[in-house]
């Protein structure tokens, strides 16, 4: 901190009292983004350009096995990454290490409501594993999924020792999932060739009137979501094979995204299926239909019968 005009060393024994806290001003994050990437930098840090919080220095600090809650085993196909030590620290602070495991983390064609059942009179347990304000439905959710977590608590990703530079992505998306908004929620996979890099499952942010306009903001999402991942391998150095291909379960989708007409029920849905268009024409992805029994997304997006080892494979 810098003390203010006026203010000298001779006034000895006197203090700055700040009428707001410095945390709080609205500025305070993005000055301390600048300090703190302008010092990186000074000390030999290069900036990445797709994601202006990574910075890249090189150091071999020998055989990575634990990292930020992230655990690390090595075999000769590949290295697997999970997060065991975490989830049985969560199963034991919850008391559910000694629980009965399930092996799906939801309940089937059960959707919860902000407004559904009785508010806890203490939300203590429910708010240390996750947010909002719960109801004893939302515990008893929160409860079903450290049961599934206590099923396999060392479940994590494989990445191969070598593979192919080619990414593959599946889409999907539940129209007007949310019981309370009416929101879709658009789910992806992003895959290097059989190594998991990027997934989401993520209400939109406004009310679509109709499912054609809900598929192509998945659409567009995806694309976006392909497009930073390849402008970050490509500083990495790694050169993925083009075109990306996008594999999702509606036909009329990928026929509203290819068309080059538009037609009056798709004009208002203009600028995501633009931006679909523009990444088809330069050839940096490619839609392929799958047909919904093969859709992958559907582990993230819906509630699903039966054991889900079944789709582990």
């Amino acid at each position: 901190m810098e003390p203010p005009p006026g203010y000298t060393e001779e006034n000895n024994g006197q203090v700055c009292r700040l009428i707001k806290s410095l945390y709080g001003l609205k500025q305070a994050s993005r000055q301390w983004n600048t300090k703190l990437c302008v010092a990186l930098q000074n000390m030999g840090f290069r900036q990445s350009v797709p994601d202006n919080s990574l910075f890249f220095q090189i150091k071999d600090l020998g055989p990575l096995k634990y990292f930020l809650g992230l655990e690390i085993a090595r075999q000769k196909k590949g290295i697997v990454i999970s997060q065991r030590k975490y989830a049985l620290e969560l199963l034991d602070e919850a008391g559910f290490i000694d629980s009965k495991p399930v092996y799906s983390p939801t309940v089937p064609s059960h959707k919860l409501s902000k407004d559904e059942g009785d508010f806890l009179n203490d939300n203590t347990q429910y708010r240390r594993i996750f947010l909002d304000k719960p109801t004893h439905l939302h515990l008893q959710a929160a409860h079903r999924v450290l049961r599934y977590i206590k099923g396999a608590p060392g479940q994590g990703l494989f990445f191969l020792a070598s593979s192919d530079l080619h990414l593959k992505a599946f889409s999907d998306l539940d129209w007007g999932a949310s019981v309370d908004s009416r929101k879709s929620v658009t789910g992806f996979y992003i895959f290097l060739s059989q190594a998991l890099l990027s997934w989401k499952s993520k209400k939109q942010a406004t009310i679509s009137r109709s499912s054609s306009e809900a598929e192509c903001k998945a659409l567009a999402a995806i694309t976006c979501e392909v497009q930073w991942l390849l402008y970050m391998l490509n500083e990495l150095e790694l050169h993925p094979k083009a075109p990306v291909a996008i594999y999702f379960d509606s036909k009329s989708a990928i026929a509203n995204n290819e068309n080059l007409v538009f037609h009056e029920r798709t004009k208002h849905i203009e600028i995501y299926c633009h931006l679909v268009r523009e990444k088809l024409h330069k050839g940096i992805i490619k839609l392929f239909h799958v047909p919904s029994g093969s859709q992958l997304v559907d582990i993230i997006q819906s509630s699903l019968q039966g054991d889900l080892k079944q789709y582990n494979s």
